[in-house]
């Protein structure tokens, strides 16, 4: 995931780690540990200073040196992150919840 002005990255692999990079000069800005589960998606928040993780335990949002910030939104099955929203099943269809996450979605769509 990138931010919206192209100067961080956010990346997942197997070991369930999400690290932010500085892609001006390489530098590691942070890494979130094992607890996150399973990385399915990422996505940086529009303002670039956050990353929407999304896992096996829901999505949750994290500041590089500022770690977890509560609420996590227990979403479960196929979730998309992308631009500070997450689109996740919900049982009036599909939730689509606004960051930061309120707890209930900010608008369904029927389905």
């Amino acid at each position: 995931a990138f931010s919206a002005d192209g100067t961080r990255a956010a990346t997942s692999g197997t070991s369930a780690r999400v690290r932010v990079w500085n892609l001006t000069d390489g530098t590691e800005l942070g890494v979130a540990g094992d607890e996150l589960g399973e990385v399915t998606a990422l996505a940086a928040t529009p303002d670039g200073r956050a990353v929407l993780v999304a896992s096996a335990n829901g999505v949750e949002r994290w500041t590089p040196g500022g770690g977890r910030t509560n609420p996590v939104l227990a979403a479960r099955g196929p979730v998309c992150v992308a631009g500070g929203r997450v689109l996740a099943p919900h049982a009036a269809g599909v939730g689509v919840w606004d960051d930061p996450f309120p707890a209930h979605p900010t608008r369904t769509v029927a389905g």
